[in-house]
C-alpha cells in the first residue's frame, strides 16, 4: 500500500489529476485491482490541496472488514455469523478540552518559546524534558531545527531537508511492552475503560503511557496485592487489576438515596387514577389486558412509610433480566435491587438474558459478585438478550415456568418502551395463569423513549448524551479552528430524536434535524436536503464554508414516502424468509441496474412503482442496509444516513452552483456517534437514579404490585427530595400504527381476542363466538390488530425543550455560538449537572410543586382561630374551587 500510494501521488501530480490504472507499476496494479471499489473511489476522491492523497480519510477499517469477510469465505465460513462494526476516531479528539497534563505541558512549551525568543534564539524548537515527573521538576530547553533534519524527496524526485515525522519506534520500550501483552489480549478480556478526562480528583494529573511507560503487569492484571479482586461467576471474568484508575475510583462511590428507600416499612399505595383519554384506546386496553386492568384499576402508586404494616417477615426472591440495549448505569439497578432485598432478608437472582430465563441460567447475587460492577458501564455481569420475543404464548409459558420453579416473588425488567410493552404482555399472562410473580418495569434506555409527563427521564440518557455532546463539542471546535469542513453527525437513538435535541441544547450546532418535525409536516428527504443546502449557501455568502449538522438515527423512518417503502421491504423480506429465499431476495432487490432483466417472479416485482422508484434513487450502500433486518426490524444504526445526506447536499450544491445560486466550497466529513455512549461510565446523576430505581423495584414487589413501571419524580431537585412511585403499564398504553409489524406484537395480536394470549382464559376452551358475517370478521380482525402498546415517546413539538431549541436555532444558523460541554466529571461542581432536556421540561414544574407545598404550609398556619373572616372566606372559596377542579371537574358548571 505504501508503494501504491506513492505511485498514485506521482501519477496524479504528473498528469494534473487524471488517472488510469495502466500507469501504475505491475505490483501496484495488482494491489489496486485487489482493493474494493469503495476504497478505490476514496483514493481518487479524498485528496489534499497539494494533490496528494488524503490518507486520513481512507476508510482503512472498512477495507479490513471487507478483506476479512473475503478471507473467511475462502476458509469456508459464512461471514454473516459475525457482525463487524467499523469506527473511525479523529476529528472528535483534535480539539478536545486539554487534560491537566496537556494544559501544563503546552503552557510550558509556550513559555519556553518566549524565553528563547527573548534571548534571540532563532531556528530552535521549544521542548520540555522529564515529563514523567511532577511539573515543578520539568526541564525546559531549545533544540536547533537542523539537529532534527533529514534529506527527503518530494513526489517529483527532488531532494529537500525536512524534519521527519516521528513514527512508532519498533525498538522502543512502549512497543516492546505492547508485544509482551498482545497475545494475552487476543484471547482474554483485559480491556479497560480510561473514562472521561477529569480536571479534579486523584486521577486528574495522570500522564499518558507515551510519557509514563507501563510495565506488562500494568497492562494486564496489575501487580498490586490490593488489586487481587476477581469476579468470575458472570459472563465475563473481571479482575480489579485490569481496571483503570478512574474505574477503581468509581467503584468506591456510594450513590445517594431518597431516605424512604432504606425504610423497611416503605410501601407503594394507590394514589391517583389515570385512564386513557381516548375511549377507543381505553376499550382496546380493557379488551386485550383485562387482568392487568382489573389488577391495577389504572391507579398510580406512591411510596410512603406505612406504620401499620409489619416489616416483610419472609425472604423475598426477585429476579432481574436485561432485555433491552445496554445503557450507562443499568449495573446500578442490579446493585440497588440487591441492597434493598438484603435489607429485608431477600434474595436477588440475575438471569443471563431472556435465554437465561428460559434455560434457567442465572446467578444468585452475593456481595462479591457486584464488587467490580458498581458505577460501571455495560451489562458485563449477566449480559443482555440479543434477540428475544415475549409476545408468543410459548415464550411466556417458559418464563412463567421458570419463575414458579425458582419461587420468584417478582421479575424486574429494565429497558425501553419496547421492553415495557413486552413486560405488559408477560404480566397479563402471569395474571391469567394465576402466577404470583410480580412483573415490574424500569425505564432504562439511552434513547429516553419513555420520558413524558409521568416518567421524567430514563436511566442512561444523561450519561450517553453527555458523551455525545462532548464529542460534538470537540467537532464544532475543530470545524471553527479549520474552517473548511461541513460535519454531518448522526446520533444513535432508534425512533425518537431526544439525543439530537439534547445534544443540540448543549452544543449549539448550525443545523438540527428533528425527525418528528419533518414527519409531522409530511416532508420528504428532498426537503431535508434543501433545508441543509439553504444553510450552507447562507453561510457561504458570509464566507463561512464550514458548519455542523446533527441527524437522528431513524430520520428516514419518519418521512411519509420512506414509511411506505420500509413497510413494503419488511413485508417482502418477511415473506422471503418464510420461503427460505432471504439472500435471493436481498440480491435481486439490491441489483437495481438489472431489474428489467429479472423474471416476473423476481422479488423486486413486489414493490409498488412509487416505492421502486424511490428505492432506485439510493446509493448501493444505503440499499444494502435497508435490506438487512434484525428481529424483523431494519437496523437503523447501520444505515449511514449521514453519508447519504452529505452526498445529496453535495449534488444539490453543484446544481445551485451551475445556475449561479452558490459560489462557496463544500467538503463534508461524516460521523456516527452511538456505541461510544451506550456503555460509558455513568454520570453521577445516572448512578444515583439507577441505584434508586433498583430499590424502588424491590419496594413494589414487597407491596404486591404487578404490571407497573417505576417512576421517580422531582429529579431536578436534591436526591433526598425525589418522590418514588409507579405507573400501571395500561395507563401508558396507546394505539400506534401497525404495531403488529413487529414479531413480538404480531405474536401477541395474531389470533388473540380478549387478552392477547391466543385464547381467553377462564371461558371454557377460550373460543370466540362464531362469526356469521363479513362485518363480524372485519370487526374481529380489527380487534386483533389494534393491540395497545407502550409507544416510543417522541420529541414533543409543543414541549418546552423543543420550543427553546427552535428559538435559539435561529441564531445558531449563521452565528458560531458553538459550545463545548466537555467530558463527564465525577468531582467538583460539574459533577452535579444533569441534562438540559430534563431541566427545560421539569425544572419549572418541580419549582412550582415546592412553592405550592411551602405556600400551603404557610396557609395552614395562617388560617387558624384569629384570622379575619374575610381572609378565611377567600381562602375557603379558592381552595374549594381548586379541589373541585382536581377531583370533580365534570361537576363544574359554566
Amino acid at each position: 500500500m505504501k508503494v501504491l500510494i506513492k505511485e498514485l501521488n506521482e501519477v496524479l501530480c504528473r498528469n494534473s489529476g487524471n488517472f488510469s490504472p495502466d500507469k501504475l507499476g505491475a505490483k501496484s496494479r495488482s494491489v489496486w485491482d485487489y482493493l474494493p471499489e469503495m476504497i478505490q473511489d476514496q483514493l481518487m476522491m479524498d485528496r489534499e490541496s497539494t494533490g496528494y492523497i488524503q490518507v486520513a480519510k481512507i476508510a482503512t477499517e472498512r477495507l479490513l472488514i471487507l478483506l476479512l469477510e473475503t478471507e473467511l469465505q475462502k476458509r469456508g465460513y459464512d461471514p454473516d455469523r459475525w457482525s463487524f462494526m467499523p469506527h473511525y476516531f479523529g476529528y472528535e479528539g483534535r480539539c478536545a478540552m486539554p487534560s491537566n497534563f496537556d494544559a501544563n505541558y503546552c503552557y510550558s512549551l509556550g513559555y519556553t518559546a518566549g524565553v528563547l525568543a527573548a534571548h534571540n534564539k532563532n531556528g530552535y524548537m521549544s521542548i520540555v524534558r522529564h515529563l514523567d515527573q511532577h511539573p515543578s521538576l520539568w526541564a525546559p530547553a531549545g533544540v536547533p531545527f537542523t539537529k532534527m533534519m533529514y534529506v527527503q524527496q518530494d513526489a517529483k524526485g527532488r531532494d529537500f531537508p525536512a524534519i521527519v515525522r516521528s513514527l512508532v519506534a519498533l525498538d522502543g520500550p512502549l512497543f516492546k511492552v505492547f508485544c509482551e501483552v498482545r497475545e494475552t489480549w487476543k484471547m482474554n478480556d483485559c480491556f479497560r475503560v480510561p473514562g472521561p478526562i477529569q480536571f479534579a480528583g486523584v486521577t486528574a494529573d495522570e500522564p499518558c503511557y507515551a510519557v509514563m511507560v507501563p510495565s506488562a503487569d500494568d497492562l494486564l492484571y496489575g501487580d498490586d496485592p490490593r488489586a487481587n479482586v476477581i469476579s468470575n461467576r458472570g459472563l465475563v471474568r473481571k479482575e480489579l487489576g485490569t481496571y483503570s484508575s478512574l474505574q477503581q475510583q468509581r467503584l468506591l462511590f456510594l450513590p445517594s438515596l431518597p431516605p424512604i428507600c432504606q425504610d423497611k416499612k416503605a410501601r407503594a399505595r394507590p394514589s391517583k387514577q389515570m385512564f386513557c383519554k381516548d375511549p377507543y384506546t381505553q376499550r382496546q386496553v380493557l379488551m386485550h389486558y383485562p387482568y392487568l386492568s382489573n389488577s391495577s384499576l389504572f391507579f398510580l402508586h406512591e411510596v410512603s412509610h406505612d406504620k401499620y404494616i409489619p416489616p416483610i417477615g419472609f425472604g423475598l426472591r426477585v429476579g432481574l433480566v436485561f432485555i433491552s440495549r445496554q445503557s450507562p448505569g443499568v449495573a446500578n439497578v442490579l446493585w440497588g435491587l440487591y441492597e434493598r432485598l438484603k435489607l429485608v432478608q431477600g434474595k436477588c437472582i440475575a438471569f443471563f438474558g431472556l435465554n437465561g430465563v428460559v434455560d434457567k441460567k442465572y446467578l444468585e447475587i452475593e456481595d462479591d459478585d457486584l464488587e467490580l460492577f458498581k458505577n460501571q458501564g455495560g451489562c458485563e455481569l449477566t449480559g443482555r438478550s440479543t434477540s428475544h420475543s415475549l409476545g408468543s404464548r410459548d415464550m411466556q409459558e417458559k418464563v412463567r415456568q421458570t419463575c414458579e420453579d425458582l419461587n420468584l416473588d417478582g421479575l424486574v425488567i429494565p429497558g425501553s418502551a419496547f421492553a415495557m410493552s413486552e413486560a405488559a404482555l408477560l404480566a397479563e399472562y402471569f395474571l391469567a395463569k394465576q402466577c404470583r410473580t410480580s412483573v415490574i418495569g424500569i425505564p432504562a434506555t439511552g434513547s429516553n423513549n419513555l420520558s413524558g409527563d409521568l416518567i421524567e427521564t430514563c436511566i442512561g440518557f444523561d450519561s450517553s448524551t453527555k458523551v455525545y455532546a462532548s464529542l460534538i463539542g470537540n467537532v464544532l471546535t475543530d470545524a471553527a479552528s479549520m474552517p473548511k469542513y461541513w460535519h454531518f453527525v448522526r446520533l444513535m437513538g432508534r425512533q425518537p430524536s431526544h439525543e439530537v435535541l439534547e445534544c443540540a441544547l448543549q452544543t449549539h450546532p448550525n443545523v438540527v434535524i428533528i425527525a418528528e418535525e419533518y414527519g409531522a409536516a409530511d416532508k420528504t428527504l428532498l426537503h431535508v436536503v434543501q433545508d441543509i443546502a439553504d444553510v450552507v449557501c447562507q453561510r457561504a455568502e458570509i464566507g463561512r464554508n464550514f458548519g455542523t449538522v446533527l441527524i437522528p438515527d431513524a430520520l428516514l423512518m419518519h418521512l411519509p414516502n420512506m414509511k411506505i417503502l420500509l413497510a413494503e421491504l419488511r413485508s417482502i423480506l418477511k415473506e422471503a424468509s418464510a420461503k427460505g429465499e432471504m439472500k435471493k431476495a436481498q440480491q435481486e432487490l439490491n441489483d437495481v441496474s438489472n431489474w428489467e432483466n429479472l423474471p416476473p417472479t423476481a422479488w423486486q416485482r413486489h414493490l409498488t412503482p412509487w416505492s421502486a422508484a424511490l428505492f432506485r434513487t439510493f446509493p448501493k450502500f444505503i440499499r444494502r442496509e435497508l435490506l438487512q433486518v434484525d428481529m424483523g426490524e431494519i437496523r437503523f444504526e447501520r444505515l449511514e444516513t449521514e453519508e447519504l445526506l452529505a452526498q445529496m447536499v453535495k449534488e444539490e450544491l453543484e446544481y445551485r452552483a451551475s445556475v449561479g445560486r452558490y459560489c462557496g466550497k463544500f467538503q463534508a466529513v461524516t460521523h456516527f456517534f452511538g456505541y461510544q455512549g451506550r456503555s460509558s461510565l455513568p454520570s453521577q446523576f445516572d448512578a444515583n437514579l439507577a441505584f434508586a430505581y433498583g430499590h424502588l423495584a424491590a419496594i413494589l414487589v414487597e407491596s404486591g404490585v404487578t404490571g407497573h413501571c417505576c417512576s421517580i419524580r422531582g429529579l431536578c431537585g436534591p436526591v433526598t427530595d425525589w418522590h418514588l412511585g409507579s405507573i400501571p403499564f395500561v395507563t401508558l398504553m396507546k394505539l400506534v400504527p401497525s404495531p403488529q409489524e413487529n414479531p413480538t406484537f404480531a405474536a401477541a395480536a395474531g389470533g388473540s381476542s380478549g387478552n392477547g394470549l391466543g385464547e381467553s382464559e377462564g371461558s371454557g376452551k377460550g373460543r370466540s363466538p362464531p362469526m356469521n358475517t363479513a362485518t363480524d370478521i372485519r370487526q374481529q380482525r380489527s380487534i386483533m390488530t389494534d393491540l395497545p402498546v407502550i409507544p416510543s415517546a417522541e420529541v414533543n413539538l409543543d414541549g418546552k425543550a423543543y420550543r427553546w431549541m427552535k428559538t435559539a436555532a435561529e441564531h445558531w444558523t449563521l452565528e458560531d455560538r458553538f459550545c463545548n460541554p466537555g467530558p463527564i466529571q465525577f468531582t467538583g461542581p460539574a459533577a452535579s449537572f444533569f441534562n438540559r432536556e430534563l431541566f427545560e421540561e421539569q425544572a419549572e414544574y418541580f419549582d412550582m410543586v415546592c412553592r405550592v407545598e411551602c405556600y400551603t404550609n404557610i396557609l395552614k398556619h395562617t388560617c387558624t382561630f384569629g384570622v379575619s373572616d374575610h381572609f378565611l372566606k377567600n381562602a375557603y372559596v379558592s381552595l374549594t374551587g381548586l379541589l373541585m377542579l382536581a377531583f370533580h371537574p365534570d361537576e363544574l358548571t359554566t
